[in-house]
């Protein structure tokens, strides 16, 4: 068993994976409806799912020639402030993604 797990290890060790690492950034606009809140002034503000601000960060690599694999995890987040209290939407949203580049066009 020994030497089977080795020549296994000894084989699988010219194929090193190299990681590329990703961050990335977005302003979102528009989604369903997910609270209201009416201000003394008269005003009124609203938060929206898919509006505003995302962050998330990755790895991925190039599983086979011309096809490379990503994972990103990151937070998508929306507020109201107000001076009797604040409402917060926040989620964290995980990305898988597999990219075929054919020539200079990715798909």
């Amino acid at each position: 068993m020994k030497k089977i797990v080795l020549t296994t290890l000894l084989l699988c060790s010219g194929n090193v994976l190299a990681l590329d690492y990703f961050v990335q950034g977005g302003l979102h606009f528009g989604g369903d409806k997910l609270a209201q809140a009416q201000f003394t002034n008269g005003k009124s503000d609203s938060i929206k799912a898919g509006e505003l601000i995302s962050l998330s960060a990755g790895i991925g690599s190039e599983i086979i020639d011309g096809v490379e694999a990503r994972v990103l995890a990151g937070a998508k987040f929306d507020t109201i402030n107000a001076k009797n209290g604040d409402v917060i939407f926040l989620r964290y949203p995980i990305e898988a993604l597999v990219l075929y580049q054919a020539g200079e066009k990715i798909y």
